[in-house]
């Protein structure tokens, strides 16, 4: 699960906390009717390579059998939940080892 732990932290370097604000301001579609569809492509095309590495690990037998758009989502929503804590909340320090999540 290498890969898994190197795609958090790079996900960590580059979801910002000032991104999730910004992120979150331009989805309001009343502000910003154009820009919403071109922000939730980031989401939708780290959930599609996410998707395709699951149903790898999936047909390779490393995963029981399950729903790998489901695992995909729950995995994005655990990055983004720690990153959006760290820019609303600043109580989540980033100085932590992946594995003892």
């Amino acid at each position: 699960m290498e890969d898994l732990e190197h795609f958090t932290l790079i996900y960590m370097e580059r979801v910002t906390p000032r991104f999730v604000k910004i992120s979150i301001v331009l989805r309001s579609p009343e502000l910003f009717a154009d820009i919403g569809d071109g922000i939730m492509q980031i989401s939708l095309t780290l959930k599609k390579g996410l998707l395709s590495y699951f149903d790898k690990l999936n047909k390779k037998g490393k995963l029981k059998k399950t729903n790998c758009g489901i695992i995909a989502v729950a995995f994005l929503s655990m990055c983004f939940g720690f990153v959006f804590f760290k820019a609303f909340l600043k109580t989540v320090s980033l100085q932590f080892n992946v594995r003892s999540i």
